[in-house]
Parts: C-alpha cells; sequence; structure tokens
C-alpha cells in the first residue's frame, strides 16, 4: 500500500504545482472542466465517504485509494483554480508550496502513525465537509459563472462510476 499511496500523494501535489498551467480553465463563463470537477468531488463525498464514514470502516482498499485521488485531484484542481484566481501571486509565490508540502507531509504522517478509529472518523467528517464546502463556495456565486450541466453531469457520472465498483 506504501506505493500506491505515494503514487496518490504525488499526483495530488503535482496539482498544485503544476494546475496554474492549465490556461483553458481561466475563463468566464467558467470552464465545463472546473464544474464537473466540483460535481465530482461532491460525488465522492456524498456517495463514497460518508456512507463509508456512517459504516465505520477500518481500512481502506487500493481501489477506495484510486477513487478518493481522482475525487480529490479534481477537488484540488478547483480549489486551486479559485485560490490562484483569488490571490494570483501570494498562491504562486507561496500558497501552492504549503499547500504541496502538506499533502506530502501528511502522507509521510500517515505511513508513519496510526490514528485510533475516532480519530479518523473525526478527519473524514472534516474533509467531507472541507470538501462540499470548498466546491459550493466555487460553483454557487453569480459571478463565477458555474456551469450547472456541467456539474451535474460530474456528479451523476461519477455516482454511476462510484456505483459500479462498489
Amino acid at each position: 500500500m506504501l506505493v500506491p499511496s505515494l503514487l496518490a500523494t504525488l499526483s495530488l501535489a503535482a496539482v498544485h504545482i503544476f494546475g496554474g498551467k492549465l490556461r483553458f480553465l481561466d475563463v468566464i463563463p467558467r470552464s465545463r472542466v472546473l464544474s464537473a470537477a466540483g460535481g465530482v468531488s461532491v460525488a465522492y463525498v456524498f456517495v463514497h465517504l460518508l456512507p463509508e464514514l456512517a459504516a465505520g470502516q477500518r481500512e481502506l482498499q487500493a481501489a477506495n485509494l484510486i477513487w478518493y485521488s481522482i475525487a480529490m485531484l479534481l477537488h484540488f484542481l478547483v480549489n486551486d483554480y479559485g485560490l490562484r484566481h483569488d490571490h494570483p501571486r501570494a498562491y504562486h509565490r507561496t500558497g501552492r508550496w504549503l499547500l504541496t508540502a502538506a499533502v506530502l507531509g501528511g502522507w509521510r504522517l500517515g505511513v508513519m502513525t496510526e490514528i485510533a478509529e475516532p480519530a479518523l472518523a473525526t478527519l473524514f467528517a472534516f474533509v467531507a465537509g472541507g470538501v462540499v464546502l470548498n466546491v459550493l463556495k466555487e460553483e454557487l456565486p453569480d459571478e463565477r459563472q458555474s456551469r450547472f450541466g456541467a456539474f451535474f453531469i460530474g456528479v451523476v457520472a461519477y455516482t454511476a462510476l462510484l456505483l459500479m465498483t462498489q
């Protein structure tokens, strides 16, 4: 599980470093890719993460890791876009590197420590709430001119993928 989790972590860290190079995302009305990515993030939380939390599953299987990585990678892309848009200089100079270090440091801490079940459940709840709040912050404001159709397609398509693989 060490190598797959490291690969997933490096993928997530790469979004913080290179996400700003995806110029096709920087359009008004909002990029369909960003809206769909937000939908994927929300679908992951409601269809996979919250039921997992409720069931109190102890171990993540190599496949729950793949779906988590895809959803979080897309969520990071949406979140980073917002940060890059709202704080361009600070995010490019410092913010993306701090977030990259947090992802890598979190992985290292995770492989070095055992987290008690109640603490793990609390962390999952925190992640779930953070994802939902960040996606809503990015998708709801009128000035973003978000694409509800793309958001909905992201939700439905990713929900279908999750349900087919469970």
